[in-house]
């Protein structure tokens, strides 16, 4: 059996774009995959399939690739896999590698900036360019297995994540929590998902009608994945949390804004992004802040019930 060994040095959503190639990749040479990643995010590859060993990016051992001098018990241990795909603009740490796995490969960790293509496509694209892989699908969500632990529950809860990794791309809390109270009015269950890094979301929350007891901190990628699995629906930003929903095939809603979604929409067979049609291009990549306060290519007020007719 080969053994393939990836390296993304990435965000939760960058990373989780990536897994349809990689998920691809495993499958072509019946092979057994390491993933080395944020620890945070190990689990989503494990707990997925896609991986069957991971490791941290954050170990001194790892920071030793991208010197002169890599750290022996790891190099020694690179010499064993058969294949790398290395998500890094790094040329030291793509050499390291390289000079130890017989076939290894270099993909940038985004699409080129302006370029209308996805991100997963992005990723295809390269891997098929070095004769890893066939063919790019047409849509990336064709390239995921199935997950059927976490097939929408009829009877579950609507998860909603109002944060993201900038809070240019948020949605405004008190339309979130209007949209749960939207929800409710239908007889069917939210529960939010404050992220850790967003600890005085859920005091706001609280003031906006929220109860504290449908608040419900998503502060670990293990704890997010079981609630997926009690999950009817999901709602939320342009962020890895949507990401994830997406991938495990979760009736989801992802609200964006300055983000464009022709490049970074979740990948997913029940994805719905919403956002206005608008004449200017999306700016979050290449402009500091967003036009207005709040942006107009976010949704109004008008379009709550709307949103909650989307979800299951």
């Amino acid at each position: 059996m080969q053994r393939i060994l990836a390296i993304h040095l990435g965000a939760l959503g960058d990373l989780l774009l990536s897994f349809p190639a990689l998920f691809v990749l495993k499958k072509s040479y019946g092979a057994r995959l390491t993933l080395f990643c944020q620890s945070a995010w190990a689990e989503a590859a494990t707990c997925l399939g896609l991986a069957e060993e991971t490791r941290p990016i954050e170990s001194a051992a790892f920071s030793t690739l991208f010197s002169p001098r890599p750290d022996g018990k790891l190099a020694d241990r690179l010499s064993g896999y058969d294949q790398a795909v290395v998500f890094s603009s790094s040329a030291e740490l793509y050499q390291n590698i390289a000079a130890r796995v017989p076939k290894a490969v270099q993909v940038p960790p985004r699409p080129p900036l302006g370029q209308p293509v996805h991100a997963a496509t992005h990723v295809f694209s390269h891997l098929v360019r070095q004769g890893l892989l066939e063919q790019t699908p047409d849509d990336p969500a064709d390239a995921l297995p199935s997950f059927p632990a976490f097939f929408s529950k009829p009877d579950g809860p609507v998860l909603i994540h109002p944060g993201s990794g900038s809070p240019r791309k948020n949605w405004s809390l008190d339309r979130y929590a209007k949209l749960g109270a939207a929800l409710e009015t239908q007889g069917v269950e939210s529960l939010f998902l404050p992220g850790p890094a967003e600890q005085g979301m859920a005091g706001a929350l609280i003031e906006y009608g929220v109860e504290a007891k449908r608040i419900v901190p998503a502060d670990s990628i293990g704890k997010v994945l079981e609630l997926i699995k009690t999950a009817r629906g999901y709602a939320g930003n342009d962020s890895g949390i949507s990401h994830l929903a997406g991938l495990c095939g979760l009736p989801a809603v992802c609200i964006f804004g300055p983000s464009d979604p022709v490049r970074w929409k979740p990948v997913g067979k029940n994805v719905r992004v919403v956002r206005p049609e608008l004449s200017c291009a999306p700016c979050f990549e290449t402009e500091e802040h967003n036009c207005e306060s709040p942006p107009p290519c976010f949704p109004r007020h008008g379009d709550l019930q709307m949103l909650a007719a989307f979800l299951p």
